[in-house]
Protein backbone atom coordinates (compact mmCIF):
# COMPACT_ATOMS: atom_id res chain seq x y z
CA UNK A 1 0.00 0.00 0.00
CA UNK A 2 2.77 2.24 0.96
CA UNK A 3 4.24 1.70 -2.38
CA UNK A 4 1.45 2.24 -4.33
CA UNK A 5 1.36 5.75 -2.16
CA UNK A 6 4.72 6.77 -3.66
CA UNK A 7 4.43 5.43 -6.77
CA UNK A 8 1.48 7.79 -7.33
CA UNK A 9 2.97 10.72 -6.03
CA UNK A 10 5.75 9.78 -8.28
CA UNK A 11 3.63 9.70 -11.34
CA UNK A 12 1.64 13.26 -10.24
CA UNK A 13 5.18 14.61 -9.66
CA UNK A 14 6.10 13.82 -12.96
CA UNK A 15 2.94 14.58 -15.05
CA UNK A 16 3.11 18.17 -13.12
CA UNK A 17 6.69 18.45 -13.99
CA UNK A 18 6.25 17.78 -17.96
CA UNK A 19 2.86 20.25 -17.81
CA UNK A 20 5.41 22.80 -16.45
CA UNK A 21 8.22 21.85 -19.03
CA UNK A 22 6.04 22.21 -22.19
CA UNK A 23 4.18 25.51 -21.41
CA UNK A 24 1.09 25.12 -18.61
CA UNK A 25 1.78 27.22 -15.80
CA UNK A 26 4.64 28.68 -17.17
CA UNK A 27 5.52 31.88 -18.25
CA UNK A 28 5.36 32.42 -21.57
CA UNK A 29 5.55 36.30 -22.27
CA UNK A 30 7.94 38.67 -21.24
CA UNK A 31 7.15 41.98 -22.14
CA UNK A 32 5.76 42.46 -25.35
CA UNK A 33 8.23 39.48 -26.49
CA UNK A 34 6.54 36.01 -26.79
CA UNK A 35 8.85 33.02 -24.92
CA UNK A 36 7.70 29.67 -26.81
CA UNK A 37 9.35 25.99 -25.36
CA UNK A 38 12.48 25.23 -25.62
CA UNK A 39 12.94 28.16 -24.56
CA UNK A 40 11.59 29.18 -21.22
CA UNK A 41 12.21 31.65 -18.09
CA UNK A 42 11.45 29.90 -15.12
CA UNK A 43 12.84 26.33 -13.63
CA UNK A 44 11.41 23.50 -15.18
CA UNK A 45 9.86 25.40 -18.54
CA UNK A 46 12.64 25.30 -20.50
CA UNK A 47 14.86 22.57 -22.56
CA UNK A 48 18.33 22.31 -20.94
CA UNK A 49 20.10 24.70 -21.97
CA UNK A 50 17.29 26.99 -23.16
CA UNK A 51 17.11 29.16 -20.40
CA UNK A 52 16.41 32.91 -20.01
CA UNK A 53 15.57 35.32 -17.98
CA UNK A 54 13.42 38.59 -17.51
CA UNK A 55 13.99 42.01 -16.14
CA UNK A 56 10.26 42.45 -15.01
CA UNK A 57 10.93 46.27 -13.85
CA UNK A 58 12.50 46.99 -17.71
CA UNK A 59 10.00 44.31 -19.39
CA UNK A 60 13.32 43.18 -21.49
CA UNK A 61 14.47 39.11 -21.81
CA UNK A 62 17.68 38.14 -21.36
CA UNK A 63 19.83 35.17 -22.49
CA UNK A 64 22.48 35.92 -20.26
CA UNK A 65 23.45 39.23 -21.00
CA UNK A 66 22.04 39.16 -24.08
CA UNK A 67 19.48 41.30 -24.72
CA UNK A 68 16.48 39.13 -26.88
CA UNK A 69 13.90 41.40 -28.71
CA UNK A 70 12.63 38.53 -31.37
CA UNK A 71 12.25 35.28 -31.37
CA UNK A 72 11.37 32.60 -34.00
CA UNK A 73 10.47 29.29 -33.25
CA UNK A 74 10.04 27.77 -37.16
CA UNK A 75 13.11 29.32 -38.18
CA UNK A 76 15.07 28.37 -35.33
CA UNK A 77 16.63 32.09 -34.87
CA UNK A 78 16.43 34.88 -32.29
CA UNK A 79 16.73 38.50 -32.68
CA UNK A 80 18.93 40.36 -30.41
CA UNK A 81 21.03 43.34 -29.63
CA UNK A 82 24.59 44.27 -29.73
CA UNK A 83 26.54 46.94 -29.15
CA UNK A 84 28.93 48.96 -31.78
CA UNK A 85 32.55 48.66 -31.95
CA UNK A 86 33.88 52.38 -32.45
CA UNK A 87 37.01 54.28 -33.34
CA UNK A 88 37.36 57.88 -33.05
CA UNK A 89 40.68 59.57 -34.00
CA UNK A 90 41.55 62.26 -32.07
CA UNK A 91 45.65 63.07 -32.25
CA UNK A 92 45.89 64.53 -28.65
CA UNK A 93 43.03 61.59 -26.93
CA UNK A 94 42.13 58.81 -29.03
CA UNK A 95 38.96 57.12 -28.03
CA UNK A 96 38.15 53.45 -28.92
CA UNK A 97 35.87 50.08 -27.89
CA UNK A 98 36.48 46.62 -29.28
CA UNK A 99 33.11 44.48 -28.59
CA UNK A 100 33.74 41.00 -28.56
CA UNK A 101 31.11 38.25 -27.92
CA UNK A 102 31.32 34.68 -26.74
CA UNK A 103 28.05 32.64 -27.59
CA UNK A 104 30.12 28.93 -26.48
CA UNK A 105 28.10 26.35 -24.32
CA UNK A 106 24.72 28.04 -25.66
CA UNK A 107 22.82 26.88 -28.66
CA UNK A 108 23.19 29.95 -30.28
CA UNK A 109 25.19 30.52 -33.35
CA UNK A 110 25.96 33.85 -35.47
CA UNK A 111 23.52 33.85 -38.33
CA UNK A 112 25.55 33.92 -41.59
CA UNK A 113 22.26 33.78 -43.95
CA UNK A 114 20.81 37.08 -41.99
CA UNK A 115 23.80 39.11 -41.07
CA UNK A 116 26.21 41.13 -42.68
CA UNK A 117 29.58 42.49 -41.17
CA UNK A 118 29.54 46.36 -41.73
CA UNK A 119 32.25 49.04 -41.08
CA UNK A 120 31.70 52.81 -42.18
CA UNK A 121 33.91 55.33 -42.25
CA UNK A 122 36.33 57.20 -44.54
CA UNK A 123 39.61 55.64 -42.95
CA UNK A 124 38.84 52.66 -42.05
CA UNK A 125 39.97 48.54 -41.72
CA UNK A 126 37.91 46.40 -39.97
CA UNK A 127 38.73 43.01 -38.81
CA UNK A 128 36.07 40.49 -37.35
CA UNK A 129 38.11 37.72 -35.86
CA UNK A 130 36.02 34.43 -35.26
CA UNK A 131 37.56 32.09 -33.61
CA UNK A 132 39.19 32.60 -30.25
CA UNK A 133 42.17 30.86 -31.40
CA UNK A 134 41.98 33.79 -34.15
CA UNK A 135 42.04 30.62 -36.81
CA UNK A 136 39.46 32.45 -38.95
CA UNK A 137 39.07 36.27 -39.34
CA UNK A 138 37.69 38.34 -42.10
CA UNK A 139 37.12 42.06 -42.77
CA UNK A 140 36.80 45.05 -45.38
CA UNK A 141 37.79 48.63 -46.19
CA UNK A 142 36.06 51.36 -46.07
CA UNK A 143 37.76 54.98 -47.64
CA UNK A 144 36.74 58.41 -48.83
CA UNK A 145 38.64 60.63 -51.18
CA UNK A 146 37.57 63.74 -53.08
CA UNK A 147 36.14 61.74 -55.86
CA UNK A 148 33.69 59.67 -53.87
CA UNK A 149 30.44 60.29 -54.53
CA UNK A 150 27.80 58.51 -51.56
CA UNK A 151 24.80 57.67 -51.95
CA UNK A 152 22.13 56.03 -49.72
CA UNK A 153 22.21 52.40 -49.85
CA UNK A 154 25.19 52.04 -51.32
CA UNK A 155 28.07 49.82 -49.17
CA UNK A 156 30.67 48.99 -51.64
CA UNK A 157 33.72 50.46 -49.79
CA UNK A 158 33.39 54.15 -50.12
CA UNK A 159 31.67 55.59 -46.48
CA UNK A 160 30.80 51.97 -46.31
CA UNK A 161 31.48 47.90 -46.53
CA UNK A 162 30.15 44.92 -45.82
CA UNK A 163 31.22 41.27 -46.00
CA UNK A 164 29.60 37.59 -45.23
CA UNK A 165 30.81 35.28 -42.65
CA UNK A 166 30.97 31.55 -42.18
CA UNK A 167 28.63 29.77 -40.51
CA UNK A 168 28.16 27.87 -37.38
CA UNK A 169 30.34 30.36 -35.30
CA UNK A 170 29.92 31.05 -31.69
CA UNK A 171 32.86 33.91 -31.47
CA UNK A 172 33.68 37.35 -32.35
CA UNK A 173 36.00 40.02 -31.85
CA UNK A 174 36.00 43.22 -33.64
CA UNK A 175 39.45 45.35 -34.40
CA UNK A 176 39.95 48.39 -36.11
CA UNK A 177 43.10 49.52 -38.23
CA UNK A 178 43.60 52.56 -40.68
CA UNK A 179 45.75 54.35 -43.43
CA UNK A 180 47.41 56.57 -40.83
CA UNK A 181 44.61 59.61 -40.93
CA UNK A 182 46.56 61.00 -43.76
CA UNK A 183 45.24 63.01 -46.70
CA UNK A 184 41.71 62.47 -45.80
CA UNK A 185 39.77 65.40 -46.65
CA UNK A 186 36.72 63.87 -45.08
CA UNK A 187 36.18 65.26 -42.00
CA UNK A 188 35.12 62.29 -40.23
CA UNK A 189 37.39 61.51 -37.71
CA UNK A 190 35.01 57.97 -36.18
CA UNK A 191 34.81 54.45 -37.50
CA UNK A 192 31.97 51.75 -36.59
CA UNK A 193 31.90 48.72 -37.13
CA UNK A 194 29.41 45.71 -36.23
CA UNK A 195 27.82 42.60 -37.15
CA UNK A 196 24.30 43.12 -38.19
CA UNK A 197 20.75 41.89 -39.65
CA UNK A 198 21.28 42.89 -43.00
CA UNK A 199 17.48 43.36 -43.78
CA UNK A 200 17.57 46.15 -41.35
CA UNK A 201 20.75 48.32 -42.14
CA UNK A 202 20.96 50.51 -45.21
CA UNK A 203 23.56 52.90 -45.32
CA UNK A 204 22.75 56.65 -45.28
CA UNK A 205 25.18 59.46 -45.99
CA UNK A 206 24.26 60.92 -42.73
CA UNK A 207 26.63 58.14 -41.08
CA UNK A 208 29.66 59.35 -42.16
CA UNK A 209 29.10 62.84 -39.75
CA UNK A 210 30.79 61.96 -36.75
CA UNK A 211 29.22 60.17 -33.71
CA UNK A 212 25.77 60.68 -35.86
CA UNK A 213 24.84 56.94 -36.50
CA UNK A 214 25.94 55.74 -33.15
CA UNK A 215 24.06 58.30 -31.29
CA UNK A 216 20.95 57.61 -33.37
CA UNK A 217 20.82 53.93 -32.56
CA UNK A 218 22.21 54.37 -28.54
CA UNK A 219 25.05 52.49 -29.31
CA UNK A 220 23.78 49.37 -30.67
CA UNK A 221 22.46 47.56 -33.65
CA UNK A 222 20.12 44.32 -34.21
CA UNK A 223 21.63 40.86 -35.46
CA UNK A 224 20.09 37.04 -35.59
CA UNK A 225 21.51 34.49 -33.82
CA UNK A 226 20.63 30.89 -35.06
CA UNK A 227 19.48 28.17 -32.76
CA UNK A 228 19.34 24.43 -32.79
CA UNK A 229 18.66 21.32 -30.78
CA UNK A 230 21.49 19.14 -29.81
CA UNK A 231 24.82 17.82 -31.58
CA UNK A 232 23.15 15.31 -33.80
CA UNK A 233 21.20 15.22 -36.90
CA UNK A 234 17.97 13.98 -37.35
CA UNK A 235 18.77 10.72 -38.04
CA UNK A 236 20.56 10.15 -34.75
CA UNK A 237 18.23 11.92 -32.88
CA UNK A 238 15.18 10.26 -33.72
CA UNK A 239 16.93 7.25 -31.98
CA UNK A 240 16.45 8.49 -28.54
CA UNK A 241 12.67 8.91 -28.06
CA UNK A 242 13.61 10.17 -24.57
CA UNK A 243 15.35 13.24 -25.33
CA UNK A 244 14.36 14.01 -29.15
CA UNK A 245 12.25 17.73 -29.51
CA UNK A 246 10.31 17.08 -32.37
CA UNK A 247 7.39 15.82 -29.49
CA UNK A 248 4.28 16.90 -31.50
CA UNK A 249 2.71 14.22 -33.46
CA UNK A 250 2.56 15.83 -36.60
CA UNK A 251 6.18 17.64 -36.76
CA UNK A 252 9.14 16.79 -38.66
CA UNK A 253 12.68 16.99 -37.82
CA UNK A 254 15.18 19.02 -40.04
CA UNK A 255 18.95 18.78 -39.89
CA UNK A 256 19.88 22.69 -38.62
CA UNK A 257 21.72 24.21 -41.87
CA UNK A 258 24.32 26.76 -40.02
CA UNK A 259 26.35 24.18 -37.56
CA UNK A 260 24.89 21.04 -35.84
CA UNK A 261 22.11 20.11 -34.32
CA UNK A 262 18.57 19.70 -35.71
CA UNK A 263 15.40 21.98 -35.67
CA UNK A 264 11.10 20.76 -35.37
CA UNK A 265 8.85 22.15 -37.46
CA UNK A 266 5.03 21.42 -37.84
CA UNK A 267 4.33 19.25 -40.99
CA UNK A 268 2.93 20.73 -43.90
CA UNK A 269 -1.22 22.34 -43.02
CA UNK A 270 -0.13 22.24 -39.52
CA UNK A 271 0.88 24.83 -37.25
CA UNK A 272 1.58 25.53 -33.99
CA UNK A 273 4.71 24.78 -31.52
CA UNK A 274 6.73 21.24 -32.76
CA UNK A 275 8.14 21.23 -29.41
CA UNK A 276 5.35 20.39 -27.80
CA UNK A 277 3.29 17.45 -27.11
CA UNK A 278 0.08 17.96 -29.51
CA UNK A 279 1.30 21.54 -30.53
CA UNK A 280 1.25 21.12 -34.24
CA UNK A 281 -2.34 21.98 -35.31
CA UNK A 282 -4.62 21.56 -38.31
CA UNK A 283 -4.45 24.33 -40.44
CA UNK A 284 -8.37 25.12 -41.26
CA UNK A 285 -7.65 25.72 -45.18
CA UNK A 286 -11.54 26.72 -45.74
CA UNK A 287 -11.03 29.73 -43.27
CA UNK A 288 -8.45 31.26 -44.87
CA UNK A 289 -9.43 32.17 -48.60
CA UNK A 290 -6.86 34.61 -49.31
CA UNK A 291 -3.55 32.22 -48.40
CA UNK A 292 -5.32 28.73 -49.86
CA UNK A 293 -7.94 30.61 -52.50
CA UNK A 294 -10.75 27.83 -53.46
CA UNK A 295 -13.23 29.34 -55.76
CA UNK A 296 -15.23 26.32 -55.53
CA UNK A 297 -16.61 23.48 -52.54
CA UNK A 298 -13.81 23.63 -49.78
CA UNK A 299 -13.51 20.50 -47.49
CA UNK A 300 -11.29 20.69 -44.20
CA UNK A 301 -8.68 17.46 -44.14
CA UNK A 302 -6.17 16.91 -41.49
CA UNK A 303 -3.17 18.45 -42.67
CA UNK A 304 -4.41 19.63 -46.03
CA UNK A 305 -7.74 20.12 -48.07
CA UNK A 306 -9.82 19.49 -51.01
CA UNK A 307 -10.97 22.03 -53.36
CA UNK A 308 -13.80 20.95 -55.78
CA UNK A 309 -15.68 22.89 -58.32
CA UNK A 310 -19.51 21.87 -57.64
CA UNK A 311 -21.81 19.35 -59.18
CA UNK A 312 -22.07 20.58 -62.58
CA UNK A 313 -19.59 23.13 -62.75
CA UNK A 314 -15.65 22.16 -63.98
CA UNK A 315 -12.67 24.09 -63.85
CA UNK A 316 -9.71 25.33 -61.75
CA UNK A 317 -11.41 25.27 -58.42
CA UNK A 318 -8.24 27.45 -57.48
CA UNK A 319 -8.82 30.00 -59.69
CA UNK A 320 -12.41 29.71 -61.34
CA UNK A 321 -15.30 27.08 -61.94
CA UNK A 322 -18.00 27.70 -64.93
CA UNK A 323 -20.80 25.72 -65.90
CA UNK A 324 -20.28 22.28 -67.93
CA UNK A 325 -22.51 23.11 -70.67
CA UNK A 326 -21.32 26.63 -70.88
CA UNK A 327 -17.31 26.26 -72.09
CA UNK A 328 -15.00 23.66 -71.51
CA UNK A 329 -11.43 24.62 -70.89
CA UNK A 330 -8.89 23.64 -73.38
CA UNK A 331 -5.11 24.16 -73.70
CA UNK A 332 -3.83 25.50 -77.20
CA UNK A 333 -0.64 25.23 -78.57
CA UNK A 334 0.58 27.32 -81.21
CA UNK A 335 4.10 26.82 -83.10
CA UNK A 336 6.30 29.42 -84.71
CA UNK A 337 6.18 28.48 -88.40
CA UNK A 338 9.18 30.56 -89.36
CA UNK A 339 11.28 28.13 -86.91
CA UNK A 340 11.61 24.67 -89.06
CA UNK A 341 12.72 22.97 -86.16
CA UNK A 342 9.40 24.22 -83.44
CA UNK A 343 7.50 23.63 -86.95
CA UNK A 344 8.68 19.89 -88.02
CA UNK A 345 8.01 19.34 -83.81
CA UNK A 346 4.81 20.42 -84.38
CA UNK A 347 4.12 17.73 -86.53
CA UNK A 348 5.77 15.15 -84.70
CA UNK A 349 3.58 15.39 -81.90
CA UNK A 350 0.62 15.13 -83.80
CA UNK A 351 2.07 12.18 -85.31
CA UNK A 352 3.29 10.92 -81.52
CA UNK A 353 -0.06 11.47 -79.69
CA UNK A 354 -2.48 10.00 -82.12
CA UNK A 355 -1.15 6.70 -81.66
CA UNK A 356 -0.91 7.48 -77.93
CA UNK A 357 -4.51 6.52 -75.57
CA UNK A 358 -3.33 5.98 -71.87
CA UNK A 359 -4.79 8.26 -68.37
CA UNK A 360 -1.23 8.89 -67.86
CA UNK A 361 -0.46 10.74 -70.95
CA UNK A 362 -1.86 14.48 -71.56
CA UNK A 363 -4.76 13.92 -74.23
CA UNK A 364 -4.24 15.61 -78.16
CA UNK A 365 -8.11 16.67 -78.96
CA UNK A 366 -7.19 17.64 -82.43
CA UNK A 367 -5.57 19.72 -84.84
CA UNK A 368 -6.50 23.10 -86.23
CA UNK A 369 -4.77 23.71 -89.90
CA UNK A 370 -7.74 26.32 -91.45
CA UNK A 371 -5.95 29.25 -89.31
CA UNK A 372 -3.50 31.12 -90.75
CA UNK A 373 -1.19 29.20 -87.44
CA UNK A 374 -1.96 25.69 -87.06
CA UNK A 375 -3.18 24.68 -83.76
CA UNK A 376 -2.83 22.01 -81.47
CA UNK A 377 -5.76 21.45 -79.04
CA UNK A 378 -4.79 19.62 -75.73
CA UNK A 379 -7.10 18.63 -72.61
CA UNK A 380 -6.54 21.17 -69.94
CA UNK A 381 -4.32 20.23 -67.16
CA UNK A 382 -5.30 22.93 -64.54
CA UNK A 383 -3.05 21.62 -61.28
CA UNK A 384 0.47 22.85 -62.90
CA UNK A 385 3.65 21.35 -63.28
CA UNK A 386 5.55 18.84 -60.85
CA UNK A 387 8.16 21.56 -60.92
CA UNK A 388 6.20 23.89 -59.61
CA UNK A 389 4.94 21.46 -56.69
CA UNK A 390 8.15 20.68 -55.81
CA UNK A 391 9.22 24.15 -55.53
CA UNK A 392 6.00 24.54 -53.50
CA UNK A 393 5.57 28.23 -54.60
CA UNK A 394 2.91 30.53 -53.35
CA UNK A 395 -0.69 29.10 -53.33
CA UNK A 396 0.69 25.60 -53.70
CA UNK A 397 1.05 22.79 -51.16
CA UNK A 398 4.23 21.10 -50.68
CA UNK A 399 3.60 17.19 -52.35
CA UNK A 400 3.15 14.42 -49.57
CA UNK A 401 5.28 11.13 -49.85
CA UNK A 402 1.92 9.45 -50.73
CA UNK A 403 1.61 12.22 -53.87
CA UNK A 404 4.88 11.57 -54.98
CA UNK A 405 5.30 8.03 -54.93
CA UNK A 406 2.05 7.87 -56.46
CA UNK A 407 3.48 10.30 -59.01
CA UNK A 408 6.32 8.56 -59.82
CA UNK A 409 4.34 4.86 -60.46
CA UNK A 410 2.04 7.04 -62.84
CA UNK A 411 4.94 8.69 -64.83
CA UNK A 412 6.62 4.76 -65.09
CA UNK A 413 3.33 3.53 -65.81
CA UNK A 414 2.87 5.95 -68.72
CA UNK A 415 6.66 5.62 -70.01
CA UNK A 416 6.08 1.49 -69.85
CA UNK A 417 3.13 2.19 -72.08
CA UNK A 418 5.14 3.74 -74.19
CA UNK A 419 8.03 1.74 -74.75
CA UNK A 420 5.98 -1.49 -75.18
CA UNK A 421 2.48 -1.02 -75.24
CA UNK A 422 1.50 2.03 -77.56
CA UNK A 423 0.57 0.98 -81.54
CA UNK A 424 4.37 2.58 -82.00
CA UNK A 425 7.56 1.96 -79.58
CA UNK A 426 7.98 5.69 -78.11
CA UNK A 427 10.89 7.12 -76.55
CA UNK A 428 9.87 10.64 -74.91
CA UNK A 429 13.49 12.02 -75.17
CA UNK A 430 12.77 15.26 -72.70
CA UNK A 431 11.46 13.52 -69.13
CA UNK A 432 11.78 16.40 -66.77
CA UNK A 433 9.34 17.35 -63.98
CA UNK A 434 8.26 20.72 -65.55
CA UNK A 435 7.09 17.99 -68.31
CA UNK A 436 4.99 16.28 -66.00
CA UNK A 437 1.72 17.91 -65.78
CA UNK A 438 -0.79 17.48 -62.35
CA UNK A 439 -4.26 17.85 -62.56
CA UNK A 440 -7.03 18.84 -59.89
CA UNK A 441 -6.65 15.48 -58.11
CA UNK A 442 -2.83 15.55 -58.73
CA UNK A 443 -3.12 12.87 -61.13
CA UNK A 444 -0.02 12.56 -63.48
CA UNK A 445 -0.08 13.37 -67.10
CA UNK A 446 2.96 13.14 -69.14
CA UNK A 447 3.23 15.99 -71.88
CA UNK A 448 5.27 17.88 -74.95
CA UNK A 449 6.12 14.80 -77.06
CA UNK A 450 7.81 17.64 -79.47
CA UNK A 451 11.37 16.01 -79.30
CA UNK A 452 10.00 12.45 -79.06
CA UNK A 453 11.16 9.57 -81.69
CA UNK A 454 9.20 6.83 -82.76
CA UNK A 455 10.69 3.68 -84.09
CA UNK A 456 9.25 -0.16 -85.37
CA UNK A 457 8.99 -3.01 -82.75
CA UNK A 458 11.96 -4.78 -84.09
CA UNK A 459 14.33 -1.50 -83.14
CA UNK A 460 15.99 -0.51 -80.10
CA UNK A 461 17.38 2.71 -80.82
CA UNK A 462 17.81 5.59 -82.85
CA UNK A 463 20.30 7.81 -83.93
CA UNK A 464 19.63 11.56 -83.88
CA UNK A 465 21.29 14.82 -83.39
CA UNK A 466 21.19 15.21 -78.96
CA UNK A 467 18.19 17.02 -77.90
CA UNK A 468 17.12 17.17 -74.06
CA UNK A 469 17.76 19.26 -70.98
CA UNK A 470 21.10 19.79 -68.97
CA UNK A 471 20.27 17.59 -65.94
CA UNK A 472 18.25 14.91 -67.15
CA UNK A 473 20.08 14.11 -70.47
CA UNK A 474 21.23 10.59 -70.48
CA UNK A 475 25.20 10.86 -70.04
CA UNK A 476 25.17 7.83 -72.81
CA UNK A 477 23.07 9.42 -75.05
CA UNK A 478 24.95 12.42 -74.96
CA UNK A 479 28.02 10.45 -75.72
CA UNK A 480 27.01 8.02 -78.46
CA UNK A 481 23.91 10.07 -80.35
CA UNK A 482 22.00 6.94 -79.89
CA UNK A 483 18.37 7.24 -78.29
CA UNK A 484 17.04 4.25 -76.81
CA UNK A 485 14.16 3.55 -74.00
CA UNK A 486 16.92 3.38 -71.35
CA UNK A 487 17.79 7.19 -72.09
CA UNK A 488 14.46 7.52 -70.90
CA UNK A 489 14.88 5.25 -67.65
CA UNK A 490 18.20 7.59 -66.80
CA UNK A 491 15.94 10.93 -67.38
CA UNK A 492 12.72 8.96 -64.60
CA UNK A 493 15.91 8.11 -62.56
CA UNK A 494 16.60 11.72 -61.90
CA UNK A 495 12.51 12.47 -61.45
CA UNK A 496 13.15 10.09 -58.50
CA UNK A 497 16.05 11.95 -57.08
CA UNK A 498 13.86 14.80 -57.46
CA UNK A 499 10.99 13.55 -55.55
CA UNK A 500 13.22 12.36 -53.26
CA UNK A 501 15.22 15.52 -52.40
CA UNK A 502 12.52 18.04 -53.33
CA UNK A 503 15.18 19.73 -55.48
CA UNK A 504 15.01 20.28 -59.47
CA UNK A 505 17.57 18.40 -61.43
CA UNK A 506 18.82 21.85 -63.37
CA UNK A 507 22.25 22.67 -62.13
CA UNK A 508 22.87 25.86 -59.64
CA UNK A 509 24.85 27.67 -58.03
CA UNK A 510 26.59 27.89 -54.52
CA UNK A 511 29.31 29.58 -53.02
CA UNK A 512 30.51 30.14 -56.25
CA UNK A 513 30.15 26.00 -57.03
CA UNK A 514 28.12 24.57 -59.41
CA UNK A 515 25.95 21.98 -58.07
CA UNK A 516 24.01 19.42 -59.56
CA UNK A 517 21.41 17.17 -58.06
CA UNK A 518 22.27 13.69 -59.58
CA UNK A 519 25.96 14.06 -58.39
CA UNK A 520 25.35 15.20 -54.47
CA UNK A 521 22.46 12.15 -54.66
CA UNK A 522 24.71 9.58 -55.76
CA UNK A 523 27.43 10.88 -53.85
CA UNK A 524 25.36 10.95 -50.83
CA UNK A 525 24.53 7.50 -51.31
CA UNK A 526 27.79 6.14 -52.03
CA UNK A 527 29.11 7.91 -48.66
CA UNK A 528 25.98 6.12 -46.79
CA UNK A 529 24.39 9.76 -46.01
CA UNK A 530 21.35 9.82 -47.97
CA UNK A 531 19.26 11.03 -45.36
CA UNK A 532 20.86 14.45 -45.18
CA UNK A 533 19.84 15.27 -49.03
CA UNK A 534 16.53 13.93 -49.02
CA UNK A 535 13.24 16.45 -48.25
CA UNK A 536 12.18 16.61 -44.53
CA UNK A 537 8.89 16.28 -45.39
CA UNK A 538 9.84 12.63 -47.38
CA UNK A 539 12.05 11.23 -44.26
CA UNK A 540 8.75 12.38 -42.05
CA UNK A 541 6.06 11.04 -43.86
CA UNK A 542 7.74 7.86 -45.42
CA UNK A 543 9.30 4.80 -43.81
CA UNK A 544 13.20 4.14 -43.86
CA UNK A 545 12.47 1.43 -45.92
CA UNK A 546 10.93 2.96 -48.80
CA UNK A 547 12.92 6.08 -48.85
CA UNK A 548 15.60 3.26 -49.10
CA UNK A 549 14.00 1.33 -51.57
CA UNK A 550 12.90 4.11 -54.17
CA UNK A 551 16.26 5.69 -53.71
CA UNK A 552 18.15 2.51 -54.64
CA UNK A 553 15.83 2.36 -57.63
CA UNK A 554 17.12 6.13 -58.56
CA UNK A 555 20.48 4.58 -58.09
CA UNK A 556 19.21 1.83 -60.67
CA UNK A 557 18.21 3.72 -63.46
CA UNK A 558 20.71 6.71 -62.97
CA UNK A 559 23.98 3.55 -64.28
CA UNK A 560 25.92 5.57 -66.61
CA UNK A 561 25.67 2.30 -68.83
CA UNK A 562 22.14 1.51 -70.51
CA UNK A 563 22.64 -1.89 -70.45
CA UNK A 564 23.18 -1.82 -66.64
CA UNK A 565 19.11 0.21 -65.73
CA UNK A 566 15.99 -1.50 -65.60
CA UNK A 567 13.18 -1.23 -68.17
CA UNK A 568 10.86 0.58 -67.06
CA UNK A 569 7.94 -2.26 -66.63
CA UNK A 570 10.43 -2.96 -64.16
CA UNK A 571 10.50 0.20 -62.74
CA UNK A 572 6.40 0.11 -62.61
CA UNK A 573 7.00 -3.31 -60.82
CA UNK A 574 9.13 -1.70 -58.28
CA UNK A 575 7.01 1.13 -57.37
CA UNK A 576 3.51 -0.66 -57.22
CA UNK A 577 6.09 -3.25 -54.47
CA UNK A 578 6.90 -0.44 -53.16
CA UNK A 579 3.21 1.20 -52.69
CA UNK A 580 1.51 -2.18 -51.38
CA UNK A 581 4.77 -2.70 -48.97
CA UNK A 582 5.48 -6.09 -50.14
CA UNK A 583 8.44 -7.62 -48.43
CA UNK A 584 10.19 -8.45 -51.12
CA UNK A 585 11.13 -6.49 -54.19
CA UNK A 586 10.38 -8.04 -57.57
CA UNK A 587 13.16 -6.53 -59.80
CA UNK A 588 17.03 -7.38 -58.98
CA UNK A 589 18.63 -3.99 -58.16
CA UNK A 590 21.39 -4.32 -60.48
Amino acid sequence: MMMSRKLLLLLLLLTATAAMAFGQNCIRRCGNIDVPYPFGIEPGCYRDGFDLSCNVTESKLYAGNIEIIGMDVLNGQARVYKRISWDCHDPIAPSKESIAMDLTGSPFTFSDTRNKFTAIGCDTIALFVGSTDQSYSTGCVSICNDNTTFSNGSCFGAGCCQTSILPGLQFFNITFSSTGHKDISWDNPCSFAFLVDGSWYSFRTTDLNETDFYDRNDGRVPMVLDWSIGDVGCEEARQNSTSYACRSNNSRCLNATNGIGYLCNCSSGYQGNPYVEGGCEDIDECTDRNTYPCHGSCTNLPGSYLCACPKGMRGNPHEECFPSSERSMVAIKIPNISNQVELAQFINEVFILSQTNHRNVVKLFGCCLQTQVPLLVFEFISGGTLSDHLLAGEGISPLSFEDRLRIATEVAKALSYLHTEASITIFHRDIKSSNILLDERKTAKLADFGASRSVSVEQTSVATAVQGTFGYLDPEYHQTGRLTEKSDVYSFGVILAELLTGQLAIPRQENNVVRYLVMDFLVALKQKSLFKVIDPLVLNEGSQEAVKRIARLAETCLKLSGNDRPTMREVEDELEAIRSKKAKARMPLR
